[in-house]
């Protein structure tokens, strides 16, 4: 499959993906922090302004939302992040790849741990209705972001980044979403309920743990 983007285009870290899959995760996490830091700068009310910039004309405050100006910035902030990493994951992305391996992926990038949200799913139960066996073939909710996101850290620890991100980029020849079972036992010797088992352990480590 031709990629989405014009790799010319792209960071020179997406150009070594092959050769250096650490280091491109470094550079891409570099990026972003300095994009984030871009972003900031531009956004109303929110920290100093870089030196030789112009003092924005001030302007009448909206009413702040719940959780304060600065907690809905953050929020965005987070966003912004966690978009950018589906940007540069885009061009590895195929029509077979599972959204929650997408999602994964993007969150790693991102350095998302949804702390919170494993916490309230281990506490209430939640996660164990839910199985990667068939979570292809669901809407993607907030448990299923923090699941997909607990995956993502645990088999990283475990393996490494560069075992990851060929499990990532090996829906490129897969014939449906149904096929990270396989993947998984091709890279990692073990399958989909077993990643179940696995995550939940380790998310409850975590929460045990305080992240």
């Amino acid at each position: 499959m031709d990629a989405l983007v014009d790799r010319d285009m792209l960071p020179p870290a997406l150009a070594r993906w092959e050769h250096s899959e650490a280091g491109m995760v470094q550079r891409v996490r570099a990026q972003r922090r300095q994009m984030v830091v871009n972003v900031g700068a531009v956004l109303p009310g929110d920290g100093d302004i870089p030196a030789g910039a112009a003092s924005p004309a001030p302007s009448p405050a909206p009413s702040p939302a719940p959780g304060g100006h600065h907690g809905g910035l953050q929020q965005a902030r987070e966003t912004f992040q966690h978009e950018l990493g589906h940007v540069v994951l885009l061009p590895f992305t195929y029509p077979h790849t599972p959204q929650w391996v997408a999602e994964a992926g993007a969150m790693y990038l991102a350095e998302e741990r949804r702390e919170a949200t494993w916490r309230a799913g281990l506490e209430s139960g939640a996660f164990g209705d839910m199985s990667f066996a068939d979570l292809h073939e669901q809407e993607l909710g907030p448990l299923h972001y923090a699941y997909a996101n607990a995956a993502a850290l645990y088999l990283v620890e475990q393996d490494g980044p560069a075992t990851f991100w060929r499990f990532y980029r090996n829906f490129r020849d897969a014939d449906s979403t149904a096929e990270a079972g396989r993947l998984l036992e091709l890279l990692y010797g073990f399958d989909a309920e077993a990643l179940d088992e696995r995550t939940l352990a380790w998310m409850r480590e975590a929460v045990a743990s305080g992240g």
